[in-house]
């Protein structure tokens, strides 16, 4: 018994001296954990802490705070010397995460602290309440220097709200819309204030439901919205639209547009805008409607009407040209007038360049032209500069009309009036000379001396006869020669050396001596 019992004593005074040993092994890997850890710690921007959370005392801080507040770890004697050093708006968020921080339980709190410096520092704060070896409640934390990453959430937090006062301020709409691809549904990502006043519809409405927005549009309109739609989906293409919506108790005009962006797992998202067109449709539509009527004016003239430009080009023809070139409008307009007037092109090209140059038109122009079948037609041509914003000429509208019966009656009236012309002076001559064969005969009852007679016929003559001048001969019966006796009127000297004789000489065969003898 007594060496059993000695055995025994032996044997627990060796488990004690195992445990002893165990135990003081323990405690110095757990210095040189620590130690390396904080070694880790102090070469990082990171601080790890523990702290007692019911006395605030710091049991252990990384020499990194150092490097990353300006402050040695020995000025944190307890918590309250952070607290101290936090920003007075950030205090209490961070107090009321230590006072309710619960076991096991990991807590994230986000503040700013003042440096040695004066700089504000952002960090974010992990911490979780344990319990130490010897199972009290123990605080251990990491604290992380975020300024960086809340200087970019500042700047990206200003660039939004900058691009949301911007997106407010345009007069168009601005949305997000994304296509699921699993299975085709739409859903609003975004949608600005003005994109809902566009279409009408509450944005709660429309990013609860986007079908909300599209069944604003008109069921006529709907067909080309869903082709358009498809299109775009299936090729990548930006969409593209324009259609009548009901907007309240309107119609109106919307323009849509929008550019994707494709995921990897088949979705998209399109960014967009929307831009009310009612006014601009309705000017575009009532510019569209006065083409037309202007187009029909043009072709129901009975002329032919060209709107050129300053390289002989036919901008703009009337059915009036088609119809005499043998060519529909399509296959005239833009092309050059050599190809359709050979011949007459560059005479007509010239008379262009002269009205561009001098800003005046040419009107009333009456020239030939020739068919495509030969004929030759008379063509009135009038050619108007239309001036240019800067005042200067660079369009010709030129109008022809077809005046060929015309040209022919007014040559037949011509003719007419000339020969009636011709025969109203010889009445007028004749009446003359009736009057004046009157006061002759009057004169020869007068009783007047030959010589006398002879004078006063020379006077009627010239003055009621309106010949240039008069004059009366005798036949010498010797010679045969005429010798004038009497005259009247401006004879310029014809009388001065008259060689007229009745007989048949050469000198004789004037009309007088003609007459004398016939």
């Amino acid at each position: 018994a007594p060496l059993l019992l000695l055995v025994l004593g032996l044997f627990h005074a060796m488990v004690h001296l195992l445990q002893r040993a165990h135990a003081e092994r323990k405690r110095h890997d757990d210095r040189d954990k620590d130690t390396r850890l904080a070694e880790i710690a102090s070469s990082l921007d990171t601080v790890l802490w523990e702290a007692d959370p019911a006395t605030g005392a710091v049991h252990f801080l990384s020499d990194s705070v150092t490097q990353l507040t300006g402050y040695s770890p020995d000025t944190y004697a307890r918590l309250s010397d952070h607290v101290h050093r936090i920003h007075p708006e950030d205090r209490a968020r961070f107090e009321t995460a230590i006072t309710q921080a619960q076991p096991d339980a990991p807590v994230r709190v986000e503040y700013r602290i003042t440096t040695a410096d004066g700089r504000l520092l952002w960090l974010a704060d992990r911490f979780r309440l344990g319990l130490n070896a010897d199972g009290k409640p123990l605080l251990r934390g990491m604290a992380r220097d975020i300024t960086a990453l809340k200087t970019i959430e500042a700047n990206l937090a200003q660039s939004r709200q900058r691009y949301g006062e911007l997106v407010e301020r345009i007069p168009v709409g601005v949305y997000t819309l994304c296509h699921m691809a699993r299975d085709d549904s739409v859903r609003f990502e975004y949608l600005s204030d003005r994109a809902c006043e566009i279409i009408g519809v509450p944005r709660s409405e429309a990013l609860q439901d986007a079908n909300a927005a599209f069944e604003r549009v008109l069921p006529e309109e709907l067909p080309r919205l869903q082709a358009a739609n498809k299109q775009a989906v299936l090729t990548g293409e930006p969409f593209q639209f324009e259609g009548r919506f009901r907007v309240g108790d309107e119609v109106r005009w919307l323009r849509v547009n929008s550019q994707p962006a494709f995921m990897a797992n088949g979705d998209s998202e399109w960014n967009g805008v929307i831009v009310d067109i009612t006014e601009s449709k309705r000017v575009e539509l009532a510019f569209q409607q006065l083409q037309q009527e202007l187009t029909l004016i043009l072709d129901s003239l009975p002329a032919q009407i060209w709107y050129k430009d300053d390289r002989n080009r036919m901008l703009r023809v009337n059915a009036q040209v088609a119809a005499a070139l043998g060519h529909p409008k399509s296959e005239i307009e833009g092309r050059d007038t050599r190809d359709f007037y050979p011949e007459q092109a560059d005479r007509y090209y010239q008379d262009d360049l002269a009205i561009i140059k001098s800003g005046l038109p040419r009107l009333g122009i009456i020239e030939p032209m020739t068919l495509p079948d030969g004929e030759q037609r008379w063509i009135r041509t009038d050619k108007m500069p239309l001036l240019g914003e800067d005042g200067l000429t660079q369009r010709i509208l030129v109008t022809s009309m077809d005046v060929t019966e015309l040209h022919q009656v007014t040559d037949s009236l011509k003719q007419e009036i000339s020969t009636r012309r011709v025969r109203e002076a010889d009445i007028q001559r004749l009446s003359r000379q009736f009057a004046a064969l009157s006061q002759v005969n009057q004169a020869l009852l007068r009783g007047q001396s030959q010589q006398q007679v002879f004078e006063e016929i020379c006077r009627i003559q010239v003055e009621t006869g309106q010949v240039a001048m008069a004059w009366v001969g005798v036949i010498n019966p010797e010679t045969r020669r005429v010798e004038p006796v009497a005259s009247f009127g401006d004879d310029t000297g014809y009388l001065t050396g008259i060689q007229i004789y009745a007989d048949d000489r050469p000198e004789s065969r004037g009309p007088t001596g003609t007459s004398l003898r016939e």
